[in-house]
């Protein structure tokens, strides 16, 4: 079997916020093409800025981060590196992706025209299916934002990210807001684009249920540093960090509506 392309990699990565906090200390991790790689961890751990350095919004203060074989970012110089290879994000709060004053239709093909993607805006019923592909109401779609349920609003967000065909998607909380019959769909549509389309996801999140589903491998971090990192069914069977026994314990792995 050859050996997986690193698709992300982190090397002695030290982040701090603008005061000065320092966020995340020492990772060191490789991330696959085609891999699911969950991260998790409490409140406060560093789930989310590590998510923020990797699209530029949180300052590398050492070490280094690679995406797809080429250095990301510069440390402390305020210098981002080349960007051509597309990273598309979640983002918990689904209003910080979606524009108020466009249908959310307007949003979608925005998106499609934008990556090239022109021969779904001719065809009519194509476009109407891939909203339904998506777990989309393409009656729905023709609402703003602000006549949606959060729950619509964030399969919008998500419909607009993975519509823009990243090579990297992260996901922060995508699922959290929603209940589980819809957790699910989006859930199995990651799996069903994982098969089919080439790309790799960071999938953030709380509930180690979900990533037990759908991950690969899982990441926990604990006060900004890597305290585990494994394959999903072995963290699941032996974890090793107490952080990880923590999670395992409040989890319900493989019992909820997910796995029927």
């Amino acid at each position: 079997m050859p050996t997986p392309k690193i698709i992300l990699e982190f090397k002695d990565v030290y982040a701090a916020h603008e005061d000065g906090k320092e966020v995340l200390r020492g990772l060191n991790f490789q991330m696959f093409e085609g891999e699911i790689l969950g991260l998790i961890g409490a409140s406060g751990s560093g789930k989310s800025s590590l998510a923020r350095l990797i699209i530029g919004d949180l300052q590398l203060s050492s070490g280094k981060v690679y995406f797809d074989g080429e250095e990301l970012m510069a440390a402390a110089a305020g210098r981002s590196g080349r960007r051509e290879k597309r990273i598309a994000m979640v983002f918990q709060d689904p209003n910080s992706a979606l524009h108020p004053y466009k249908s959310i239709e307007r949003q979608l093909k925005d998106v499609l025209t934008v990556s090239g993607q022109v021969e779904l805006l001719r065809d009519r019923s194509a476009f109407v299916q891939l909203q339904r592909e998506l777990g989309l109401d393409p009656e729905l779609s023709k609402r703003y934002p602000i006549a949606l349920s959060g729950g619509q609003k964030q399969r919008a967000a998500i419909a607009c990210a993975l519509l823009s065909r990243p090579q990297l998607l992260i996901a922060d909380e995508a699922v959290s807001a929603l209940d589980l019959s819809v957790q699910a769909q989006i859930l199995n549509y990651f799996r069903f684009l994982h098969e089919s389309r080439d790309f790799s996801t960071l999938f953030i999140s709380h509930d180690l249920d979900v990533m037990a589903y759908l991950c690969d491998r899982i990441m926990v971090l604990e006060e900004g540093q890597i305290v585990e990192i494994a394959k999903t069914e072995e963290l699941i069977r032996d974890p090793k960090s107490a952080v990880a026994r923590d999670l395992l314990a409040s989890a319900e792995v493989f019992q909820n509506e997910m796995r029927l």
